[in-house]
């Protein structure tokens, strides 16, 4: 949450010193869009495998969670099948097929994120 603190801040100064005059405007911002969900929306096997899995996932392991990429081609049945057989839970799918589903570009799973009552939960 912090890094989106900064990053949050630094768009804000950015912005006010383009309208001050101060920096040329640049060409174009690339805006994403995050969900934070707890890492209790997954397994723990899903925690110990996601960052080894060899599917076409785009995933970031840090201290207290994961930054996972959605498909940019969207959540298939097939992709979903390939994470199952990599050993990952259905949540997983799940939780991605819900962020594609709502033009989200990261899921970022953290210890500290909100729990969702529509989520699967596991306590590890």
């Amino acid at each position: 949450m912090g890094y989106l603190r900064r990053l949050g801040s630094w768009l804000s100064r950015l912005c006010s010193e383009e309208q001050k005059g101060s920096n040329p405007p640049p060409e174009r911002l690339e805006i994403q869009r995050l969900w934070s969900v707890s890492t209790g929306h997954i397994t723990s096997d899903d925690a110990k495998l996601l960052s080894q899995v060899n599917v076409d996932l785009v995933v970031t392991e840090y201290s207290e969670g994961f930054w996972v990429m959605v498909p940019p081609e969207g959540v298939s049945d097939a992709f979903l099948r390939e994470l199952t057989a990599a050993g990952l839970s259905t949540a997983i799918g799940h939780i991605l097929s819900v962020a594609s589903s709502n033009n989200i570009d990261w899921v970022h799973f953290d210890s500290i994120a909100p729990l969702y009552t529509f989520l699967d939960q596991f306590h590890w």
